[in-house]
């Protein structure tokens, strides 16, 4: 029988079974997932999410995109690593690993540890009753 050479994303226990990914809506938790997807093991900090990118993977509204995103960065579960300009997109990194330096094409410099940032974002006290 034949080795199958398909890669692998490897699945952090720590990192989705984490009380905080449930504060994401359905499109930042499918936007964080399909970003991570494209993870090879040394890319962090490489990922897009532009609109010809993610049309093909099934996303219908560049409104809903743009707004999956912006909760994700808001919410510290990405950060951006390079800022897009006419013909050039926008890179990511999801902020539960370290960033890799990717060849010098990023703004962001490579780092040694993740940031975990989506763990500095004060969530909303459920227990406050509205007066």
């Amino acid at each position: 029988m034949p080795k199958n050479k398909s890669s692998y994303v490897p699945f952090h226990r720590h990192i989705f079974n984490d009380p905080l990914i449930y504060q994401l809506t359905a499109q930042e938790r499918l936007l964080l997932d399909q970003l991570y997807m494209q993870y090879n093991g040394k890319n962090n900090g490489d990922f897009s999410c532009a609109w010809s990118v993610m049309k093909k993977k099934g996303w219908n509204s560049k409104a809903t995109l743009f707004k999956a995103k912006q909760g994700l960065l808001t919410k510290g579960w990405i950060e951006e690593t390079r800022k897009g300009y006419t013909g050039v997109c926008s890179l990511y990194a999801v902020t539960f690993l370290k960033i890799d330096d990717c060849n010098g094409k990023l703004d962001a410099r490579a780092t040694n540890t993740p940031s975990m940032r989506y763990r500095e974002i004060k969530k909303p006290d459920t227990n406050i009753v509205p007066k």
